[in-house]
Formats: C-alpha cells, sequence, structure tokens
C-alpha cells in the first residue's frame, strides 16, 4: 500500500481473539501464546513498521482497538485481557514517542461489554 500510494496516514490495529475457557488451567501455553500473538505481537509489530514512516512525513495517526477487558478483567478471558492492557501501554508508549519524533499521534478505543 505503501509503495503504491506513497504515504500511510491512518493505521487502525482492530485484530482481536478472546476464546473462553471455564477454567484457567484448561489455556494451553500455545493458546495463550496466540491471544498474546493476535491481540499484543501483530499490533506492535504493525506499529514498529509504520511508526517510521510516520514519523518521517511528520503526521500520522494509529488507533488500537482495545477492551474494557484490560482495565476490568473478567476470569474467564485472562490471557486476552493481559494482552489487551499491553496494547494500552504500547498506545500510550507510542503516543508519547509519537508527539516528541513527528506530531503523529496514537490512540486506544476501549468499546465496553455489550449485554
Amino acid at each position: 500500500m505503501y509503495d503504491t500510494c506513497g504515504r500511510l496516514d491512518v493505521l487502525v490495529n482492530g485484530a482481536g481473539l478472546s476464546p473462553l475457557y471455564m477454567d484457567l488451567s484448561e489455556v494451553s501455553e500455545r493458546l495463550f501464546d496466540k491471544v498474546i500473538d493476535v491481540n499484543l505481537k501483530g499490533p506492535f509489530c504493525v506499529i514498529a513498521a509504520a511508526g517510521p514512516r510516520m514519523a518521517a512525513a511528520g503526521r500520522g495517526s494509529i488507533v488500537n482497538i482495545s477492551s474494557i477487558e484490560a482495565v476490568r478483567p473478567g476470569r474467564r478471558e485472562l490471557p486476552y485481557c493481559a494482552a489487551k492492557s499491553g496494547l494500552n501501554a504500547l498506545t500510550n508508549a507510542s503516543r508519547k514517542r509519537g508527539r516528541r519524533a513527528s506530531g503523529s499521534t496514537a490512540c486506544c478505543r476501549v468499546p465496553s461489554r455489550l449485554t
């Protein structure tokens, strides 16, 4: 996309994976890694690739989709809660770095639980 358009204005990290389980003992290391990879490592890698381009252009916005589970964790989504909490921290650090480096910004949308 960057090669075609020549710039990157907005990045939205919206992927999410939140498998439910009855007991924490049901969460294998493989499942834990998958949840962290999708919800935290993926956004980290994309931000690491896009951030320098936004900084070089002197503009850009990163929007990360988090979850209320990051700040009010449920008992059946602990790996997801941990990943989204990490995403919130990544967003805050990206926002601070972006402002200093180029005027680009990052924000985190935190949807609440549907009832």
